[in-house]
C-alpha cells in the first residue's frame, strides 16, 4: 500500500489538472470562434436575408458550444483561485511539520555537540595535567644540561673517552626542538606534527617530514614524489 499523499500534494495535483483543462478549454474556444465566424459568413453568402444565427444553424450551435466553454473557463478560474488560496495554508502546515522535524534534528545535534564538547573538555583537562608532568621533565633536562655545562665535563673529558662523549650526546638533546615553554607551545607542536608541516614535494622534504612525525610515534606519510 502506497504512502498517503500530503494535503499539499493533493492540492497541487488539483491545480495542475485544472490549469491543463483551462489551457485546453481556451484553445477550444479560439477554435470554435473561428469556425463560428466562418459558418456565419457562409450562411450570409447563401441567403443574406436570413439570420446567420437562426435556431439550430451551424453558427448558432458553434456559438452555443463556445458560450458553454466560456462558462467552464469561469468555473475553472474560480476553482483555481480557491485552490491557490488553500495551497498557501496547506504549504504553511507542511512547512510547520518539516520545521518540527528539522528542530528535532537540531535538538539531537545539540545533545551530540554538548557530549562531544564535554569529552573535549575532559581531554583538555588531562592534557593540562600531563603538560605539568612534561614541563617538570623538560625543566629537569634543562638543569641537567646546565650542570654538565657548568662543571665543564665535556671540556674536561677532551679526547680521552670518546664513548662517554657519544653516550652523553645521545641523551643530551630534547626530543623535540624548539622546546615548548608553555601549554600553548605544546599545542602548537601537536598541530605541526598531526596536521603536518608539508615541506616541498621532494625526497628529502618527505624524509624530513617523516623524521618529524617519528618523534611523535606517528606513522610515516607515504606519497608519490614527482
Amino acid at each position: 500500500m502506497g504512502a498517503k499523499r500530503s494535503r499539499l500534494a493533493r492540492i497541487d495535483e488539483g491545480i495542475e489538472a485544472r490549469e491543463a483543462k483551462l489551457a485546453e478549454t481556451r484553445r477550444e474556444i479560439v477554435e470554435l470562434a473561428g469556425r463560428e465566424q466562418e459558418a456565419a459568413a457562409e450562411a450570409l453568402r447563401r441567403d443574406p436575408s436570413k439570420s446567420a444565427y437562426a435556431l439550430r444553424s451551424p453558427a448558432h450551435e458553434l456559438k452555443r458550444k463556445r458560450l458553454e466553454l466560456e462558462k467552464s473557463v469561469s468555473v475553472l478560474e474560480q476553482e483555481l483561485a480557491l485552490l491557490n488560496s488553500d495551497r498557501v495554508a496547506a504549504d504553511a502546515e507542511q512547512a510547520a511539520r518539516e520545521l518540527g522535524e528539522r528542530t528535532n534534528e537540531g535538538r539531537n545535534l545539540t545533545q551530540k555537540e554538548r557530549e562531544a564538547r564535554s569529552a573535549c573538555a575532559k581531554t583538555f583537562v588531562q592534557l593540562v595535567e600531563r603538560w605539568g608532568a612534561l614541563a617538570e621533565v623538560l625543566e629537569q633536562r634543562s638543569e641537567l644540561r646546565s650542570t654538565v655545562a657548568g662543571e665543564r665535563l665535556i671540556e674536561r673529558l677532551g679526547i680521552f673517552d670518546r664513548e662517554a662523549r657519544e653516550a652523553w650526546d645521545a641523551v643530551a638533546d630534547y626530543l623535540v626542538e624548539p622546546v615548548a615553554v608553555d601549554l600553548r607551545g605544546l599545542i602548537d607542536e601537536f598541530f605541526e606534527s598531526v596536521l603536518g608541516a608539508r615541506p616541498e614535494d621532494d625526497a628529502e622534504g618527505l624524509a624530513e617530514l617523516n623524521r618529524h612525525r617519528a618523534r611523535y610515534a606517528l606513522a610515516a606519510e607515504v606519497r608519490t614524489i614527482p
